[in-house]
């Protein structure tokens, strides 16, 4: 939920609002946000609304918790994203609720950071 809460604070226009999103994920995930944000940012992206995670269901951890994996429904319904001429950049084919598959790491201070995130079939979202 941290790193849902610090990605609805994002502000395209504003760099400086990207940093504590950076400090909750590693890896590939980082690597990606900074990509992406870097691109909304320079392309006068505007983000209206927020995401909100519906559920949180674990599926798997490595013994003390070095690695957990876990299912997260997102609800994005609210979530508007339009480019700097105002034209929406969401496909209308978005779906209002969606599943991830979320990996976890710690790291040496023994923080969980999110590492990676993709697509799983929504219907783990169903219900």
């Amino acid at each position: 939920r941290a790193y849902n809460d610090a990605l609805n604070e994002i502000d395209p226009s504003d760099p400086q609002t990207f940093e504590p999103l950076y400090v909750l994920a590693s890896g590939e995930l980082e690597a990606a946000d900074r990509e992406n944000f870097s691109v909304m940012h320079a392309e006068g992206h505007v983000i209206r609304g927020d995401a909100r995670v519906v559920s949180f269901n674990g599926e798997s951890s490595s013994p003390r918790f070095e690695r957990v994996v876990a299912v997260v429904c997102l609800d994005v319904s609210a979530v508007q994203v339009t480019d700097a001429g105002g034209r929406s950049l969401v496909t209308p084919e978005r779906p209002n609720v969606y599943a991830l598959s979320v990996e976890f790491v710690a790291g040496d201070d023994r923080i969980l950071t999110m590492d990676s995130s993709r697509r799983v079939g929504d219907d783990k979202c169903a219900g």
